[in-house]
């Protein structure tokens, strides 16, 4: 795989795609490792890929590397980063509220995804920041299916604007987010496995990003201790075998 993250953080997020049948992937950030994405979820798993970039000429750049990919253009509206930095002088809750969904297609609200991972827009001086993307992430995790649960990656996570994006928009109670891990190299790659809240099917509009479910927690709990209880055993260097073999070929 190209070395936009490090090996282990690939890893990481194909060994959760290859544990699903046909599975479905948000990538937030088009670069270098969009055609390995393609190969391994698309050709290799016949899952479904879609990618968000905020800039036309990096999307334009990346398709021509990637043609069958889907590569789609959004625009953030977000505060620029080096403006965040003083709303979070006053509290995180008030820089919470000046952060939106972003503006997506139909298609994509009614897209039970499998593995969302956000690695843009950039999270410096004037460009946007992931809150955007980490929220509008978490948005479509809580309402999916009744039943979903989805894969959610932030890469660079250990960054501290990304420590208090996670802590404002993913590690609060109402989204029952279990921390599954934060794969260390190159700044970090946090790991959540967040449950739909949906109680019906075509309810996707019920979860609201900043309404708290007091029953989130035991939820979350109870979720926590079946992941424990059911993990895989397996040699993790016959697992990296597979997976860098399919991912090569």
């Amino acid at each position: 795989p190209p070395a936009q993250m490090a090996l282990e953080q690939y890893m990481a997020i194909a060994t959760v795609l290859m544990g699903k049948s046909r599975p479905r992937m948000l990538f937030y950030g088009c670069g270098l490792d969009t055609a390995a994405w393609q190969r391994l979820v698309v050709d290799r798993l016949r899952g479904e890929l879609v990618v968000l970039e905020g800039t036309s000429e990096w999307a334009a750049r990346c398709k021509a590397a990637s043609p069958a990919s889907d590569i789609r253009t959004i625009s953030y509206d977000s505060t620029p980063m080096n403006a965040q930095a003083k709303l979070l002088q006053v509290g995180s809750s008030h820089w919470s509220e000046q952060v939106g969904l972003l503006s997506l297609s139909e298609d994509l609200h009614r897209r039970d995804f499998d593995v969302i991972v956000v690695d843009g827009p950039q999270g410096f001086d004037r460009y946007p920041g992931r809150a955007q993307s980490v929220a509008t992430s978490v948005w479509l995790a809580r309402n999916a299916t009744p039943g979903h649960h989805t894969h959610l990656f932030l890469h660079d996570s250990a960054r501290p604007h990304e420590r208090l994006v996670l802590a404002r928009f993913v590690e609060q109670p109402g989204t029952a987010a279990v921390r599954l891990g934060d794969h260390l190299p190159r700044k970090g790659l946090a790991q959540y496995l967040i449950p739909s809240a949906a109680k019906h099917k075509d309810t996707h509009s019920s979860w609201s990003l900043h309404r708290s479910d007091p029953t989130s927690h035991h939820r979350a709990s109870s979720l926590s201790s079946s992941l424990d209880a059911s993990r895989s055993t397996e040699h993790h260097s016959s697992r990296q075998t597979t997976i860098v073999r399919h991912w090569r070929s």
